[in-house]
């Protein structure tokens, strides 16, 4: 169902740090939307999490997600 690459180098010898900018990241962008107050802004940082999971799961062979950057 997808192309099955192997899993990149990079996210097996880096994913713990992508996977703390990632922890950052959502961190970052609810205090600067202002997501505990916005459902709607919640409902878009939720939807670009499943959508970029997806996409990784579209290209890369299974749980590369969750194993390597899932934050």
């Amino acid at each position: 169902m997808g192309y099955g690459l192997k899993v990149p180098s990079c996210f097996r010898q880096y994913g713990f740090f992508l996977t703390g900018l990632g922890i950052i990241a959502i961190f970052w962008a609810e205090s600067a939307f202002g997501m505990l107050n916005s459902p709607s802004a919640t409902a878009v940082l939720v939807l670009s999490i499943v959508l970029l999971a997806m996409s990784v799961s579209l290209f890369y062979e299974r749980r590369t997600w969750c194993r390597y950057l899932c934050p």
